[in-house]
């Protein structure tokens, strides 16, 4: 007996897989935005993306509304990608990654002696102390 597959079960089947991919990302880009408010709510870059996203989601409904047209629902995509991107800036130019820190050498920092002095030599540590 054959099971024919038909073309449309495979549509529905790549349909559904593409929504829940959807729906991951969205769900993972809300919890990033979220975390970043968190993070650096006094940002001002911050809020005025927050408030163009509120303000093209209402301008969006408002102007569905008016002209029985779905088309200016993609505002509010418009809107969201703005929001993200903001975040996504204001996260990495806060980064610590690859930052120098207080010390001018990453050797001193990581080894804490000097390269090329001896075992018993450690950096900011005086002779007086070692010898107590």
């Amino acid at each position: 007996m054959y099971y024919m597959r038909s073309a449309g079960s495979d549509v529905l089947a790549m349909g559904i897989v593409l929504m829940l991919l959807l729906a991951f990302l969205a769900v993972k880009a809300i919890i990033f935005i979220v975390r970043t408010f968190i993070t650096f709510y006094t940002h001002k870059a911050l809020w005025i993306s927050l408030a163009v996203f509120v303000a093209l989601s209402v301008a969006a409904g408002f102007l569905s509304y008016l002209f029985n047209n779905a088309v200016f629902l993609n505002l509010v995509y418009v809107g969201f990608v703005v929001l993200l991107i903001t975040c996504q800036v204001v996260d990495l130019r806060n980064r610590d990654t690859l930052q120098a820190g207080k010390s001018s050498s990453i050797v001193d920092q990581v080894l804490h002696s000097s390269w090329l002095a001896g075992d018993d030599t450690v950096l900011g540590v005086e002779d007086d102390q070692l010898a107590a």
